[in-house]
């Protein structure tokens, strides 16, 4: 028996979404054909191995389609990937956007093959796109042939490790697919799920989450019309195409007609090469890879071509705002999840204080409003503080074989209930102060770490900061704030941070009470920081933080 592909859709929304234009008759496989017949030569996507035209893409596509078929693949089948950023994670994207099947490509790199297992069972993936030696495999286990075992699987196209720079001479799916054309009529219903990832689970287990082509594209329609985007336009994604944010930037990519350039695993030197190479113009990621980069650049040397710099899963720390503004770069503070996509953004035209405190506010299609934390029912009035709730065209479609789970993240009125908290202010700005669960809960009192993290990346020796809770017999929390040093500098001690913090407005009530200075953190396949394992490694004792006081005012 396959789960079941339960959806929240809504014929009335959906009407309006297609009235209003939000919602069109295009799948995402109709946008790969436009441009085909276009532009066929233009370039439509490159990986680190190689690129490909318009016409190369559809070519392959219809190639895996067919070899889909011939596997016996039909109409809401689940084709699952496993592999980094490349042109074959695209391409059985589009291919099951073609059949009307459904891609579930949030296997990420991180997943060992017990979890892979589980999401193909559960899934009931009858046809799996994998990488061979990636992800958390031990040697000499033989994942491919368990995952042939399944009973629902039907076909594993196992792939080649890519090689860089390697052009056509790269072997592609394993040599089980070749670009060739295919007779079957494309589903053509956009509105039909047709992609289904899982979240990233930094507090909680993994949800599948239920999207359209339709959900899909209206963002990256919205994102091509507020910042002009053309057919000039080089897409360079730092997220990998598991994640949502990779996926809309695919749809960017369609919606405009320009190039999709994926990112390999390279280092910070590296990758400002390939960014200045591919010519990329908009660049999307986390600020994270945005600090990499600026470190990279010598004072006045520009970041090749690019124009906008989306930024998303974390605060924008001021000194990279202002570096990217200095070589002509606006930022785009960018607020998403897998729900509801990247949805909430500032502007190109805002100031470096609205992008550096805010994430702007919604893209055409979408709206939000402040509900009451303890009552999500209860909508607040503008200025309020509260919990953050989001509708629209590009709300995912429910989740996952689990209807009360489904329910559970709407209020009555029908709004997706993000679990984070803020306000919206005069000039209609998002500001987003914390996380319903991303708390630490010191004597019954809540903290939220968000602030002690912002203004701690405001230190001019600090390059990352994450603040997370550590057990306390007494108390049962207390926060510890791990940095790790700006690269050429001297760490900070821990009263000076303390000192830096009250200087800069921190309440004595909300101080840090550990330190840790880290190399590295954590982190999700998206670029969030995974405080639970943080927590995790501290109580095992792995991490052994210092007990910090404030003793000022």
């Amino acid at each position: 028996m396959s789960a079941r592909l339960l959806s929240l859709q809504d014929v009335s929304a959906a009407r309006k979404f297609h009235t209003d234009g939000h919602w069109q008759h295009w799948t995402m496989y109709d946008r790969l054909c436009h441009w085909a017949r276009a532009q066929p030569n233009a370039l439509a996507l490159e990986d680190s191995a190689g690129t490909f035209s318009y016409g190369d893409l559809i070519a392959w596509v219809d190639g895996l389609t067919a070899t889909l078929g011939e596997a016996e693949l039909r109409p809401g089948d689940r084709v699952a990937v496993w592999a980094p950023s490349r042109m074959e994670s695209v391409v059985t994207l589009l291919a099951t956007s073609r059949m009307g099947c459904v891609c579930v490509p949030s296997l990420h790199r991180d997943h060992n093959a017990d979890d892979i297992l589980d999401i193909l069972d559960r899934t009931s993936a009858r046809a799996l796109v994998v990488e061979r030696g990636y992800g958390q495999v031990p040697e000499g286990r033989d994942f491919i042939a368990e995952a042939k075992r399944l009973p629902s699987m039907r076909l594993v196209l196992s792939l080649d490790q890519l090689v860089l720079d390697a052009g056509p001479d790269m072997l592609r799916f394993g040599g089980a697919v070749s670009p060739r054309s295919c007779a079957t009529t494309p589903a053509g219903d956009p509105d039909r799920i047709s992609y289904l990832a899982f979240t990233s689970g930094t507090t909680s287990r993994p949800k599948g989450v239920l999207h359209s082509d339709n959900t899909l594209l209206s963002n990256g329609r919205a994102i091509v019309a507020d910042f002009g985007f053309d057919t000039r336009t080089v897409v360079y994604t730092f997220s990998p195409m598991s994640h949502n944010m990779g996926t809309v930037s695919l749809a960017v990519t369609l919606s405009c007609g320009g190039r999709l350039v994926l990112h390999g695993p390279l280092d910070a030197r590296r990758a400002l090469d390939r960014v200045t190479a591919t010519g990329a113009t908009y660049l999307v990621g986390v600020p994270t890879h945005g600090l990499d980069l600026v470190e990279q650049l010598a004072p006045g040397e520009p970041l090749g071509k690019a124009r906008v710099f989306q930024l998303a899963g974390a605060p924008v720390p001021m000194r990279l705002a202002e570096a990217l503004l200095d070589r002509g770069i606006r930022v785009q503070n960018c607020y998403g999840m897998t729900e509801n996509c990247s949805f909430l953004y500032t502007r190109a035209d805002d100031p470096i204080d609205v992008v550096t405190t805010t994430c702007g506010h919604c893209c055409a299609g979408m709206e939000l409003a402040v509900f009451d934390s303890e009552d999500p029912d209860c909508p607040l009035p503008e200025g309020s503080a509260g919990e953050l709730g989001v509708r629209g065209a590009s709300q995912m479609l429910g989740y996952f074989d689990d209807q009360a789970m489904t329910e559970q993240a709407l209020n009555a009125a029908g709004w997706f209930m993000t679990g984070d908290l803020g306000m919206i202010d005069a000039s209609g700005n998002v500001h987003v102060t914390g996380r319903k669960k991303d708390m630490v809960i010191r004597g019954g009192k809540n903290i939220h770490p968000a602030r002690a993290e912002e203004l701690a990346m405001r230190h001019r020796a600090v390059w990352k900061a994450a603040a997370f809770p550590v057990p306390d017999d007494r108390l049962g929390e207390r926060m510890c704030l791990a940095v790790i040093p700006r690269p050429g500098t001297t760490p900070p001690s821990p009263q000076d941070l303390l000192a830096h913090l009250a200087e800069h407005g921190l309440p004595k009530s909300q101080m840090p009470e550990y330190h840790l200075d880290m190399s590295r953190f954590p982190m999700t396949a998206s670029g969030k920081i995974l405080k639970r394992s943080l927590t995790s490694e501290v109580t095992a004792g792995r991490l052994v933080p210092t007990p910090v006081k404030w003793s000022g005012d």
